[in-house]
C-alpha cells in the first residue's frame, strides 16, 4: 500500500476513487499509520443515521490493527 513493507508512506488513493464526483476522501498518516475519510453528498448520496446528513465513513490503519467509525 504505498511503499509496500507494511508502510503508508506515499499512500495514495486508486484513480477510479478519485474520479467519483460524488464522493470526497482525504488521506493522511504515514509509516505504518494511515487515515481515510470519506464522505458522499450530492441527491443520489446515502443518508446517515440522522436522516439528513449523507454518511461519512472513517478509516483508521495502524499497524494490524484497522478500525472504520461511521461518523453519522
Amino acid at each position: 500500500m504505498g511503499g509496500g513493507g507494511g508502510s503508508y508512506t506515499g499512500f495514495q488513493l486508486p484513480k477510479f476513487f478519485i474520479d467519483e464526483p460524488d464522493i470526497g476522501y482525504w488521506v493522511a498518516g504515514s509509516g505504518q499509520y494511515v487515515q481515510i475519510y470519506a464522505c458522499s453528498w450530492g441527491p443520489g448520496a446515502a443518508i446517515g443515521d440522522d436522516g439528513r446528513t449523507a454518511v461519512a465513513i472513517l478509516l483508521t490503519k495502524n499497524g494490524n490493527s484497522m478500525r472504520i467509525d461511521k461518523l453519522n
